[in-house]
């Protein structure tokens, strides 16, 4: 296909993306109210996760603060540039 037509997808994904992220923040922090109305588990700590990533030209990077925050950000990362070479080479 042309590359017009590609972008006929792009801002429509990138619409979606924003949305499922805002969404995402929303239910987390209904949850965490939540729990948090109900005494959760005082024994517990609990812990801010953070971490950041983006693109190096093709080469996805990725900075956090734990492992799993880390592995999330790749994963993230990784699954961002299969979906670009997706998009790029099937349109």
């Amino acid at each position: 296909m042309k590359k017009r037509n590609m972008m006929q997808y792009i801002v429509p994904i990138g619409i979606l993306m924003i949305f499922l992220g805002v969404m995402t923040v929303f239910i987390g922090s209904i949850l965490m109210a939540g729990q948090q109305a109900e005494g959760g588990n005082k024994s517990s700590k609990s812990g801010v996760h953070v971490g950041v990533g983006g693109f190096i030209g093709p080469i996805p990077f990725g900075f956090a603060n734990s492992k799993t925050a880390l592995y999330a950000v790749i994963g993230l990362a990784v699954f961002t540039l299969i979906v670009w070479l997706i998009l790029r080479y099937t349109m």
